[in-house]
């Protein structure tokens, strides 16, 4: 499989070590109440797509980069994607969609039950992550919602 460009070399490979940590870091810290602000977790729902994954954005975001990542016994990068699109709610970015832009790294077990998280990196270099339990699944008629729940619209509590 080919190896990740979202770093460059083992420099990039610590660097990205550290943006995973230090995002751990802050959620550890914000769990056991030691932080006021939360990490801000990325308005997306996920649907299966084939052996991809379709990601709707529930509100506008410029994109930079989009990792789709699933949780085996640790975090497998399966999909990452430099689009450097804006995207509006409703807007949908999947394999087509992503084009050239997209290398896919890894292959995505949709049947083991493992997690599937989806960040986004802006271009001020912020990132948002939303991760999506994946116990029951992943629907290919309805989209996943980071609550867990299931519904025939991306976006069901958006205004418009």
């Amino acid at each position: 499989m080919p190896e990740s460009t979202r770093t460059g070399g083992s420099f990039g490979h610590v660097a990205r070590r550290l943006l995973v940590g230090s995002i751990a870091l802050t959620l550890g810290l914000t769990l056991s109440g030691c932080l006021i602000d939360r990490v801000p977790a990325a308005d997306v729902a996920i649907q299966r797509d084939g052996d991809g994954v379709r990601v709707a954005f529930c509100e506008s975001a410029r994109v930079d980069e989009l990792w789709v990542d699933q949780w085996v016994s640790q975090r497998v990068e399966v999909w990452e994607a430099k689009p450097r699109v804006k995207v509006g709610p409703g807007d949908v970015l999947d394999r087509a969609s992503l084009g050239t832009s997209l290398e896919e790294l890894a292959v995505f077990d949709f049947e083991s039950g493992d997690d599937i998280s989806v960040t986004i990196i802006r271009p001020t270099e912020t990132s948002q992550e939303t991760r999506f339990n994946m116990r029951n699944g992943l629907p290919d008629d309805e989209w996943l919602l980071p609550d867990g729940k299931t519904a025939l619209e991306p976006c069901p509590n958006s205004q418009g």
